[in-house]
């Protein structure tokens, strides 16, 4: 049987891994090279959701057709634009 105290360290441990990881990916798309990362990002995503979603890959499975009638593309770009206008330093 594993020990619970094991367990719970290993997650403990985990967990700070974890936020040491989100907070240097946030410092880093704070700085000037990750603005400008977050805006090709962005770009890249803003001109291929509606090629992506029209195209035939993506129509022949149940799952494309429903994303399309849902608007996926309208929604990537929404999601693009905000993570281009994201301010990692106001949170």
């Amino acid at each position: 049987m594993i020990d619970r105290s094991v367990v719970t360290r290993a997650l403990d441990r985990v967990q700070r891994g974890v936020d040491r990881g989100a907070d240097a990916a946030r410092a880093y798309l704070a700085s000037p090279e990750g603005q400008q990362l977050r805006r090709r990002v962005a770009r890249v995503v803003i001109v291929a959701a509606p090629m992506v979603a029209r195209s035939r890959l993506v129509r022949a499975t149940w799952i494309g057709r429903v994303a399309g009638v849902a608007g996926a593309a309208g929604l990537a770009v929404k999601l693009a634009e905000a993570l281009r206008d994201w301010d990692p330093t106001q949170d």
